[in-house]
């Protein structure tokens, strides 16, 4: 057991301090069905993007180990309203933090929803 110990910090000193800046604790909802369902709370931070939070998001999902490790790429994170309204839609490589304090919106919070079709995003750009 002690050896476990040591070698966990000898890699935290070898990979020197986390870089992480100031960020807030932001609340998720599922959207990917109706009615939308709390589903737990992320940190996210200044440097944190829509990629890895969708990630982090979708390992919060209740379910087994095996469906936790599929592959994210077809949801994506939108800033949204608790009852199911989308205000923004984020791409992949959007910062997450930035995006949630430029929507003007009262009652915001991280939706997990399907990604659009590419004749939805095209309307949407629009």
């Amino acid at each position: 057991m002690a050896s476990i110990v040591d070698r966990l910090r000898a890699h935290i000193h070898q990979s020197g301090p986390a870089k992480t800046g100031p960020g807030k604790a932001l609340l998720v909802y599922d959207g990917r069905a109706w009615p939308v369902v709390k589903c737990g709370a992320v940190y996210v931070t200044d440097e944190d993007k829509a990629k890895k939070v969708t990630k982090n998001v979708i390992s919060l999902g209740q379910g087994s180990e095996e469906t936790k490790r599929k592959s994210s790429s077809k949801y994506t994170l939108a800033i949204g309203s608790s009852f199911g309204h989308i205000h923004t839609f984020l791409k992949d490589s959007d910062n997450v933090l930035k995006c949630f304090d430029q929507t003007k919106a009262e009652d915001k919070c991280l939706l997990l929803i399907r990604k659009p079709k590419s004749s939805s995003k095209q309307s949407i750009e629009l």
